[in-house]
């Protein structure tokens, strides 16, 4: 299931057309339930330990501020023109990725137990550093961030050479 286009329009972040508001109505906007549900499983991994250690007060700032800062870097990257194609900003990646870096800078030496799958014959679980964790998530954001921008690139077709 997608999000509805009318939807992203009212309530996602874009540069120069949307209104103050949509700063904080589009870290609750996610494209679908995969986007939703990478989100939901690092912050359920990684989000107590580090609203343990801060506290409720803290940890809401945190999570709102750094969701406030990914914001604005995407719609500031946007103006630039360096992504290419603008898209209009939605998801919570950027309070997830401050929780992960509050989580990375106080439990730096901590493992995260994480379960493996291939082709649902080796199945188990292995212990690994968060740093890992985290890596994979930036990585899988980047990948997920730069497809729309892909797929909305117009490739030009050249017509075939002419031989003489």
């Amino acid at each position: 299931m997608m999000i509805r286009e009318d939807t992203v329009m009212s309530y996602a972040l874009r540069w120069g057309e949307s209104p103050v508001y949509t700063i904080f109505t589009s870290m609750f906007l996610h494209a679908d339930f995969l986007h939703l549900g990478g989100n939901m499983l690092y912050l359920w991994v990684f989000g107590p330990a580090v609203e343990d250690r801060l506290g409720i007060p803290l940890y809401l700032f945190l999570y709102f501020l750094a969701g406030f800062a990914g914001d604005v870097a995407q719609v500031a990257l946007d103006a630039s023109g360096l992504l290419g194609v603008s898209v209009p900003t939605i998801g919570a990646s950027g309070c997830i990725f401050g929780v992960l870096g509050a989580y990375w800078y106080v439990y730096s030496w901590s493992p995260v137990c994480i379960f493996y799958s291939i082709f649902w014959v080796f199945r188990g679980t292995k212990e690994v550093k968060a740093l890992w964790v985290i890596g994979v998530y930036f990585v899988l954001n980047v990948i997920s961030g730069q497809a729309p921008r892909i797929a909305k690139q117009e490739i030009p077709i050249r017509p075939p050479a002419v031989e003489p």
